[in-house]
């Protein structure tokens, strides 16, 4: 007995496609779309978690970058990202970096 996860599939089986990499690329897309499942209401992003949401509004969404590199123009929204380019790019430890 055959179990179809959608009607899309089941129309696919009727119409005799052999292509299994249309099923696998549809089921794929399927995944992604019930993954990403909470929407920022500004922008439209998606995110898996409302955690990561909650971060997307009050951090990034809308503003402006809140931290400035002191040794070049760069510019971010996320203090952890600021850290990263300081010791990526100017092979700087921050201290007190909390």
């Amino acid at each position: 007995m055959l179990v179809f996860v959608s009607a899309v599939l089941y129309v696919i089986h009727l119409l005799g496609i052999p292509n299994f990499k249309i099923m696998f690329n549809f089921l794929s897309m399927q995944k992604i779309i019930a993954a990403k499942c909470y929407q920022c209401p500004n922008c439209a992003k998606t995110y898996k978690y409302s955690a990561s949401l909650y971060n997307h509004v009050k951090y990034e969404c809308g503003k402006e970058p809140g931290f400035m590199c002191s040794f070049c123009s760069y510019k971010t929204k996320r203090k952890h990202s600021l850290k990263d380019h300081l010791i990526a790019v100017h092979g700087v430890e921050p201290a007190n970096f909390i």
